[in-house]
């Protein structure tokens, strides 16, 4: 946790499946080790509301499997929409190494949308999935692997994405984005260390995969 604290990193989502490996008291200490360095956290129990320079940010971390509803997420987005200028909805759900989205993770996205949502990013499938823009609002289907400890050699394709959002007198009037393709490791094994990929090819390929132009990013 200090890590993040001493590295800009000011929000981290805990709505995931591993959560609870250590059952309640592992969350807590989770939990208190964020709070003790600063961090904020959100999961499907605990919101977050961001402020800079005057705009309020909704943050909504939520699980996401099936047929589970989505926690009451669309409800909350509408309802924070009274008070806050921006939504963004963090999940974590979908089928493991698949480069495409479940059915039902893409119809729970647009509805997070249709309620208000400006931005929806998730994770979980260990691998990158497209981005869709729908109605205007770009939903990142799969951020895929980063830091990851699961095993040595994971798919070795990651990204950094970056949002940005211009709003005057609080209202939105741009929003986009940029997508930075990282190496997970560089060496012969995972070292836990991405490393922006300066390789042309490699990097356009990641770029096109991620705007649906080709079907892997390998």
């Amino acid at each position: 946790a200090k890590i993040f604290s001493e590295n800009g990193i000011d929000l981290v989502g805990i709505a995931n499946n591993h959560i609870n490996d250590y059952n309640a008291q592992g969350r807590l200490d989770t939990i208190g080790a964020l709070e003790n360095n600063g961090i904020l956290w959100s999961d499907n129990t605990n919101d977050v509301v961001l402020e800079y320079e005057g705009i309020r940010i909704a943050v909504f971390c939520t699980t996401l499997w099936h047929p589970d509803a989505p926690n009451g997420i669309c409800s909350k987005i509408s309802e924070a929409s009274a008070n806050t200028d921006l939504q963004i909805v963090f999940f974590h759900g979908g089928t493991e190494y698949l480069h495409s989205p479940d059915s039902y993770k893409v119809q729970y996205a647009h509805s997070f949308v249709d309620a208000g949502a400006d931005l929806v990013i998730g994770s979980h499938p260990h691998v990158l999935q497209p981005i869709e823009v729908y109605n205007g609002v770009n939903i990142v289907y799969s951020i895929g692997n980063f830091v990851y400890g699961g095993n040595s050699r994971p798919e070795n394709r990651t990204i950094v994405y970056q949002h940005k959002f211009t709003l005057k007198d609080k209202m939105l009037i741009d929003s986009t984005e940029a997508v930075f393709p990282c190496y997970i490791y560089t060496g012969d094994v995972n070292e836990y260390q991405p490393t922006l990929i300066d390789n042309p090819e490699d990097k356009q390929l990641v770029l096109d995969f991620m705007y649906g132009k080709a079907d892997s990013p390998l």
